[in-house]
């Protein structure tokens, strides 16, 4: 399964990170706070990681396959 990381202004109520599992993707949400330059900081990495473990079976960042 493919993760792709978009980074995004105005989550609502304060999230920083959001997961929206397909059935081929994983959609993931990064407040900008968590980037910079449009890259996400360790930090940030960190928190889409913690989000991605909280979802049975999805990949983390470093395990996740390339999107076909």
């Amino acid at each position: 399964m493919c993760v792709h990381v978009f980074c995004v202004d105005d989550l609502p109520l304060g999230v920083t990170v959001w997961v929206d599992s397909r059935e081929a993707h994983t959609l993931v949400y990064a407040d900008r706070s968590l980037t910079h330059h449009g890259r996400l900081t360790d930090a940030g990495a960190s928190a889409v990681n913690r989000a991605l473990a909280a979802r049975p079976g999805i990949p983390s960042l470093a395990t996740a396959k390339p999107c076909h």
